[in-house]
């Protein structure tokens, strides 16, 4: 976020922006697991409260999917994110949803990918998002040994889940800023 931060200060000094993480590392969309509360039950207080807030960047499902949810449970929760978010006139901007860097060694399989790859196929072609950032496209690097996809090598944390610095800072250097656009 940082890196996406400096970039609309220096493209945008007339239009002062600030950027707000809300993650939670292992928080998922719909509840049942994951770190802290379900996104669908902190959306108001994390995002939607937030005064003077603009527009949303919407990247999330990954541990929804490793906790058994389907596509269609996840594409549907993300739904109910956008009509929350579309109702209290913000736009969003989804992030579709890149592979681990060490999907086998992060007991990652074939058919979890599968589910991953349909919910970006829904946020690419279905979803009512404002604009999409296509992080998958940016970080995949290849399938590995069950056909699943791993992160680029030169993106890949040695957690076998996240990106690393390199990996970050690219995601925020892919980010089209003209997505901040006044409506």
């Amino acid at each position: 976020m940082d890196v996406l931060a400096e970039r609309l200060a220096a493209e945008r000094s007339k239009e002062p922006r600030a950027v707000v993480n809300a993650g939670i590392a292992g928080n998922r969309i719909i509840p049942g697991g994951g770190n802290g509360p379900p996104l669908l039950q902190r959306l108001d207080r994390d995002v939607l409260e937030r005064a003077g807030a603009t527009h949303v960047i919407f990247q999330q499902g990954m541990n929804d999917i490793g906790g058994g949810a389907t596509a269609a449970q996840v594409t549907a929760a993300m739904q109910d994110v956008i009509d929350r978010v579309h109702a209290r006139g913000l736009r969003i901007i989804a992030g579709t949803l890149f592979p681990l860097a060490r999907p086998d060694r992060a007991r990652w399989t074939a058919p979890y990918d599968a589910q991953r790859i349909a919910v970006n196929e829904w946020i690419r072609t279905k979803a009512r998002f404002d604009g999409v950032i296509d992080f998958d496209r940016l970080m995949s690097g290849g399938p590995v040994y069950d056909g699943s996809q791993s992160l680029k090598p030169e993106f890949a944390c040695d957690d076998d889940v996240h990106p690393n610095a390199a990996g970050y800072r690219a995601m925020g250097e892919f980010v089209d800023v003209r997505l901040f656009d006044k409506r």
